[in-house]
């Protein structure tokens, strides 16, 4: 029910392996649902086998994915945080 941001994501964003994650906290800030993973409601069990066996099933839908998502990964590495860190300072001085 609750999680605030699991490093799990990111990781297997990177790693080309599909997401299914559930809508908490801020996992749907990162997980954009059918764009670069699967979001499911907590405590739905079947829409969570549903979404697992879609993205186990794989296919050109779910290859789009995860390639989506591997592409959004590169914003939380420590290198694309610390570039959005430098254009947001230079943004708050202009």
């Amino acid at each position: 029910d609750f999680e605030g941001f699991p490093l799990v994501i990111p990781e297997a964003m990177s790693m080309r392996v599909p997401i299914v994650a559930t809508r908490v906290s801020g996992v749907p800030d990162v997980i954009q649902h059918e764009k670069n993973g699967l979001l499911v409601e907590a405590q739905d069990l079947s829409a969570l086998e549903r979404a697992i066996e879609e993205s186990l099933a794989g296919g050109p839908v779910v290859e789009a994915r995860v390639e989506r998502a591997a592409e959004d990964a590169e914003a939380y590495t420590s290198e694309g945080y610390g570039e959005r860190m430098i254009r947001a300072v230079r943004r708050a001085i202009a």
